[in-house]
């Protein structure tokens, strides 16, 4: 795209200015594999492997199938149509309903926000903690028990979906089925290294992490060119911590019966399907990242070929990923260690590399470009998806206003700095977080519908890439099947997780019908509609 005059560079003005077309097909993949890579393994691997036994990488391939479908939908959607709102725009091209389209957009939104605030926290922690291995040589190596893995908070475990933190409770299923570990696994003594609630109440934890947003957000200022570049980077470093886990590991491979399933000798083989499903489940979170890559369709080359195959190929690599550090950790450590271990895959790092004395600090590195990458991706997203839902009329016309220069939403990327730095000021988010994990699967059922209804309209122009109409009908039973087993776990008793689940569904409910109630009371403009009669 031809650049403007000299004298017009650098200053916003009323002239329409858009984003810039730079993406090639394996910026995409790498947005999408980054978007996907973080702690979901990490925080996942010990409750699946209490459910699956060795057969830990079943689950991830029968959930790898799941998300697929929907997978398959948003790239069917994004060839079709190459928008920066994303689920918002195509919501109400399929339907028709400005505030239905208004209230998918506020929940994609809320999912993205929500893991900022709890990502650039869990980042400080760890500078933090970085800080003191730095600056105390007597400090002793982190213990495993202690130590957070890759991409996992040191108060939490970091998730890929709506939340670093938090990977839904109410679907895992309590590790204390699998037998208890030996004491070879206790864990030994603490070390000097500053406790998780000496750095969660430290005054410099907040201040911190608001840096690091705005850090994040002058990256995204200066250019997408520049936020891809870094995205790859961290992309590479935190796909390396796993791709090194199964490199060393390797050799234990072929050591394990891969079908031995606990349960499965307890109850016969005809529980098989009611485990692989359970298991399936509780992994399905690992492989949410994906539909990110519809919010910079605007900003790919060739978004018609460029948007199916680097969110397929994404995918498809995510799971080789998952699957070979799964059979890697049944290998190294038996299933029955590993499902009772506070970090699974640190132990079968520091079991398969004795050699690797510094490991501990090595994977704190890589925690903190993991989760900064999950922050960069959502950061990203979320400004696409406020300057897409302007341009729709859909939000105020300055939140869509674009630097001529950088060609980037500077005033979106502003007013989301300002958004997160209140919810990190505010604390734990973790709640929240929880709840956008449901608005999410709705989102999924809502874009899997969408293209149904699309498929199934005369006139409607096709994609470069379709699928059959029974990908999206199974897409959405799959959401469908998620949402109601999240629901059904949250008033199936009384236990504290089922309690925190159902305040999770109940803040869920208050956000949508919140969104609702904002939409009529600003009373958006029409532009969505208009848009689509001249396009059609």
């Amino acid at each position: 795209m031809d650049t403007l005059p000299n004298e017009t560079i650098g200053a916003l003005t009323d002239q329409p200015a858009v984003l810039r077309r730079t993406l090639g097909r394996w910026q995409v993949m790498f947005y999408g594999l980054g978007s996907m890579l973080g702690a979901g393994i990490y925080a996942l691997i010990d409750d699946a492997a209490a459910i699956m036994g060795s057969a830990v990488w079943a689950a991830f391939a029968t959930s790898m199938l799941g998300a697929l479908l929907t997978g398959l939908s948003y790239a069917s959607l994004g060839s079709r149509y190459p928008r920066a709102a994303g689920a918002a725009y195509i919501t109400h091209r399929a339907f028709g309903f400005a505030v239905l389209s208004y209230v998918i957009g506020i929940a994609v939104m809320m999912s993205g926000l929500t893991s900022m605030a709890t990502g650039t926290q869990a980042i400080a922690e760890n500078i933090m903690r970085a800080w003191t291995m730095v600056n105390d040589p007597a400090s002793t190596p982190v213990s495993n028990s202690q130590q957070p893995s890759a991409g996992e908070s040191t108060s939490e475990s970091v998730d890929k979906v709506v939340d670093p933190s938090a990977v839904p409770a109410d679907i895992i299923a309590p590790a204390a089925s699998a037998p208890a570990a030996p004491p070879s696994a206790v864990a030994p003594p603490p070390s000097a290294i500053p406790s998780i609630e000496a750095l969660k109440s430290s005054p410099w934890l907040k201040p911190i992490a608001i840096l690091v947003v705005l850090a994040i957000g002058l990256v995204l200022v200066k250019g997408i060119r520049e936020s891809m570049w870094l995205n790859i980077i961290c992309t590479f470093v935190e796909a390396s911590g796993l791709i090194f886990i199964i490199v060393v590991g390797c050799r234990y491979w072929g050591s394990v019966n891969y079908w031995e399933i606990p349960t499965l000798q307890t109850n016969g083989v005809s529980a098989l399907a009611p485990i692989l499903l359970s298991g399936a489940l509780l992994t399905f979170f690992s492989f949410i990242g994906f539909e990110d890559i519809l919010n910079v369709s605007e900003e790919v080359k060739n978004p018609r070929k460029d948007i199916p195959i680097g969110l397929i190929g994404a995918m498809i690599l995510a799971t080789l990923i998952y699957m070979g550090v799964a059979i890697t950790a049944v290998s190294v450590i038996p299933h029955a260690i590993l499902a009772k271990s506070p970090t699974p895959l640190m132990d079968v790092a520091h079991k398969a590399a004795p050699w690797f004395r510094g490991i501990d600090k090595l994977y704190i590195v890589i925690t903190i470009f993991a989760v900064g990458n999950t922050a960069l991706l959502n950061y990203l997203m979320g400004s696409r998806l406020l300057y897409g839902m302007s341009r729709q009329g859909l939000l105020p016309a300055f939140l869509g206003r674009v630097h001529h220069r950088t060609r980037t939403p500077i005033i979106a990327i502003g007013t989301l700095f300002l958004v997160v730095a209140v919810l990190v000021s505010l604390g734990n988010v973790k709640q929240l977080a929880e709840a956008t994990v449901l608005l999410l699967l709705s989102v999924f059922v809502a874009m899997n519908l969408g293209l149904i209804r699309l498929k199934l309209r005369k006139g409607e122009p096709p994609g470069a890439f379709e699928v059959p109409l029974f990908v999206p009908i199974l897409g959405a039973l799959v959401c469908l099947t998620l949402i109601g087993s999240k629901v059904v776990a949250a008033w199936s008793s009384d236990s504290p997780p089922a309690r925190a689940a159902r305040v999770s569904a109940l803040i869920a409910l208050a956000i949508l019908a919140g969104a609702a109630l904002l939409y009529v009371l600003m009373r958006p403009k029409s532009a969505v509609a208009e848009e689509i009669e001249v396009e059609a």
